[in-house]
């Protein structure tokens, strides 16, 4: 496993995020952390991004996580920090009437799913077992992009459950509504993590910039 990046591009912040975070959360807050510094953002799946880590791909991974969530990274050979929250909040087109197409009281409703190499899902799916919420839902799409399943939910194909900070504009124009009540809510943070070795110089100055203002993720440690 290739966890020592430091020799890679020390002058390029290598930084690996999920699709969803790479549009809402990533712009603003590289722009409060190191507003000078040349980038190199890798946007994928969170498992593709799993991976650019374990390979020394990258120096750091930023995406949503949740304690229940199963990860590779959660072992001593990482350091994860919380650096923002977010809600997985459940979506739809309104009718008419402004009242959501469809209520999650309703049998079958169609259902915008993640993928299985989604993060998002995995938490969706954890969280929701942990709470033995059952929503009848009939999965009519897949996809591992929250902004695909967003765009599908305006079109007005089904419900989806995605990050509100990537739905907020869409939920204040009105084209989408809440589908369901602040139980079908899954509470996230976004984190960060980097190797537990040492990195490049503009690295570790990104990381003094992060850690003296955020704290420990919980987490899992598997101890791998």
């Amino acid at each position: 496993m290739a966890l020592e990046v430091a020799s890679q591009g020390d002058a390029v912040l290598a930084i690996a995020a999920t699709h969803a975070l790479s549009f809402s959360f990533f712009p603003q807050w590289i722009v409060d952390h190191a507003p000078h510094e040349a980038i190199n953002l890798k946007s994928d799946s969170l498992t593709a991004c799993e991976q650019m880590m374990r390979h020394g791909e990258a120096s750091f991974l930023l995406s949503h996580h949740h304690p229940l969530m199963t990860t590779t990274l959660d072992t001593k050979d990482f350091i994860r920090v919380e650096v923002g929250q977010d809600l997985l909040v459940p979506i739809c087109r309104p009718n008419d009437a402004g009242e959501p197409r469809w209520t999650l009281e309703q049998d079958d409703v169609p259902y915008l799913a993640y993928s299985l190499e989604s993060g998002l899902g995995r938490i969706l799916a954890a969280d929701w077992a942990s709470r033995e919420l059952e929503p009848r839902l009939t999965v009519v799409l897949q996809s591992r992009l929250a902004a695909a399943l967003l765009s599908m939910a305006i079109d007005g194909r089904g419900v989806a459950w995605v990050p509100q900070s990537l739905a907020a504009s869409a939920l204040a124009a009105g084209r989408i509504v809440y589908a369901a009540p602040q139980a079908y809510c899954t509470s996230v943070s976004i984190t960060l993590v980097r190797p537990a070795g040492a990195l490049s110089k503009v690295s570790e100055t990104l990381w003094s910039a992060v850690a003296e203002r955020t704290r420990p993720a919980v987490s899992v440690d598997r101890g791998q």
